[in-house]
């Protein structure tokens, strides 16, 4: 079993230390600007709703393109999971 370390972020500094732990970037810094606003955007929405998101390694950036064929989520709160729901 692969023993995965996560990171609590309690205020703004801490955020700056836990990227400092991860492996050096992957994306570019427009995509990481992307991210960083993405997930700006989702914390106000979670706070909106009452309801939040623990990820691990499961999100893709994808084009305007492709985000055209995103019809939505599924939400089967019984599993937890939530999946996007992609149309041909």
């Amino acid at each position: 079993m692969k023993t995965v370390k996560t990171y609590m972020v309690r205020k703004p500094s801490d955020i700056d230390e836990v990227k400092s732990m991860t492996k050096a970037k992957a994306f570019s810094e427009v995509e990481s600007r992307t991210y960083e606003n993405f997930a700006k955007d989702l914390t106000k929405l979670c706070k909106t709703y009452g309801v939040t998101i623990k990820c691990i390694g499961g999100v893709s950036l994808h084009s305007q393109d492709d985000m055209k064929k995103l019809q939505g989520y599924s939400s089967d709160l019984d599993s937890g999971d939530i999946l996007p729901i992609w149309r041909d």
